[in-house]
């Protein structure tokens, strides 16, 4: 059992996997073998697919303490699951809807964290506010009523208000987003205070988005933090014209199959993309398997982990070896544009040839045909 009591450690991918591992060996064990009914197979090979699906996810860093945190990871997820397999919806792909939900899920995870976020900048923006008018003399308190009011009921009602995803990350690129918001509160005539707040926060929202899709910023040289954030939002939401090399894969009117490989023997490891999804049969095909069996000693024993994937829209072909290296060098803008789907994980094992034979030859035992 991992002990993460302390915010100071550093979460990492591993430490979320053996969480996952221990949640799913407490559920296993839970009834014993001769006791399970089928809902509980059921559920038992459900849980299985989204740790499997969350094994291969990308998790950023700054999520891995907010994903580490949650109670039962794996329970979460199957939630989304029973609510998805709930509503009868035709032509549901079983095979890729775990995969979905815990992409679902850790979205939602990521929205309540830039969700805090931005209420931490917004509540050290109102401390800083106060702790100012606590040096100013009591007229000047008074002066100041009506905007210690409404800076206090904006902090609430932002509190207590789901923004949308993309507000929320457009007032995170800015400084004080709490005093923006209220400046541009001013210029409002609104009989319900509250709701006009919300609107304000909303307003500024957007046109900070369209400051930004316009270039319509100014800032110093000296400001890198704001344009690190500025980048970091236009990596989501700029919307970037698509590169050339994307273009020639053609995802608007076909797909595009794939395959991670990774080779274990005799304590060396290698791992490579191939196009189309390589078994037992065909394996022994590719250059890079070759390469890697012909340097082991003769029947060696290669333990082959294949993870499948698919990319695009329309009939499906094997990726050919220059489209593999575009969606090796650009897989984030794909999964952004297109969205990768996993298709299949199976491990095999292999055997090296003996000295004296190819790889298509088959050993001679001496016996007749």
């Amino acid at each position: 059992m991992i002990d993460n009591s302390s915010k100071d450690i550093l979460i990492t991918r591993e430490m979320i996997e053996d969480k996952m591992d221990a949640e799913f060996q407490t559920f296993t064990e839970s009834v014993p073998a001769g006791q399970r009914d089928s809902a509980f197979e059921t559920k038992l090979e459900v849980l299985a697919q989204i740790r499997d699906a969350l094994y291969v996810i990308p998790i950023p860093d700054e999520l891995k303490q907010s994903v580490f945190d949650r109670e039962c990871i794996l329970e979460e997820v199957y939630l989304f699951w029973q609510e998805e397999t709930s509503r009868d919806t035709p032509n549901v792909d079983r095979f890729a809807l775990p995969y979905e939900c815990a992409s679902y899920w850790l979205n939602g995870v990521h929205y309540e964290y830039r969700n805090a976020l931005l209420y931490e900048r917004l509540a050290a923006d109102h401390e800083a506010f106060i702790a100012e008018e606590r040096q100013k003399t009591p007229d000047e308190i008074i002066e100041d009523a009506w905007k210690i009011t409404c800076m206090a009921d904006l902090l609430m009602a932002l509190e207590n208000e789901d923004l949308e995803p993309q507000d929320v990350d457009a007032l995170l690129t800015m400084e004080h987003p709490l005093h923006v918001i209220y400046d541009e509160y001013l210029s409002k005539d609104s009989e319900s205070h509250m709701y006009a707040l919300i609107d304000t926060a909303v307003e500024v929202a957007q046109a900070r988005h369209n400051d930004i899709m316009t270039k319509n910023i100014h800032l110093t040289s000296g400001d890198t933090v704001t344009k690190q954030r500025i980048e970091d939002y236009l990596k989501v939401y700029g919307e970037p014209e698509q590169e050339p090399a994307l273009k020639k894969l053609r995802l608007d009117d076909r797909s595009l199959t794939y395959s991670e490989v990774e080779l274990t023997g005799n304590g060396q490891t290698t791992s490579f993309l191939t196009g189309g999804i390589p078994d037992t049969y065909t394996i022994d095909e590719i250059e890079q398997y070759q390469e890697f069996a012909e340097g082991l000693p003769p029947l060696t024993e290669i333990t082959v982990a294949v993870s499948s994937w698919c990319i695009g829209c329309g009939e499906s072909e094997a990726a050919a070896d220059d489209e593999l290296a575009v969606i090796e060098e650009n897989q984030d803008l794909l999964e952004q544009q297109y969205g990768i789907d996993p298709l299949q994980s199976e491990h095999f094992t292999e055997i090296t040839p003996d000295d004296d034979l190819d790889f298509d030859e088959e050993p001679d035992d001496g016996l007749e045909p």
